[in-house]
């Protein structure tokens, strides 16, 4: 068992490659699994079940290249807001993550729902938002 293997299988059967990584010790390549699999509510406590702490940003640049939708889950799931209102992943560098693979609608679907709360410290990400549709569909 082996990451090699993992993503030889991924694209063919990617419950296979997620048992394959399991096998492995791949913590990260787990989470992946987990992410295109769409198992979101599993991430947490296999990441307290291994005591790891993923770097969610590395992740999420991986996941969007190959699966928009998985990525705009795993965007909600990150930037889920701290006690204090705060968001535990910058929604700035997620968008930027999104917009690097060229991701519009996915952008837009993210914002869309991170942007829920019309907080007026988020101004500026509400006017990317349009800014962002506006100069792909104009």
């Amino acid at each position: 068992m082996s990451d090699e293997l993992g993503d030889a299988i991924r694209q063919h059967n990617p419950q296979l490659a997620l048992k394959v990584f399991q096998s492995s010790g791949s913590p990260d390549k787990v989470i992946e699994g987990l992410v295109v699999a769409g198992q979101f509510d599993k991430i947490v406590p296999y990441c307290q079940s291994q005591n790891h702490r993923p770097d969610f940003l590395k992740i999420l640049k991986s996941v969007v290249k190959t699966n928009g939708q998985a990525a705009v889950g795993l965007a909600k799931m990150i930037t889920v807001r701290d006690p204090q209102g705060n968001p535990k992943t910058p929604i700035e560098q997620v968008v930027q993550i999104m917009l690097e693979e060229q991701k519009i609608q996915e952008t837009t679907a993210f914002l869309l729902t991170a942007l829920e709360g019309n907080l007026p410290n988020e101004g500026h990400l509400q006017t990317r938002l349009y800014e962002i549709n506006l100069m792909s569909t104009p």
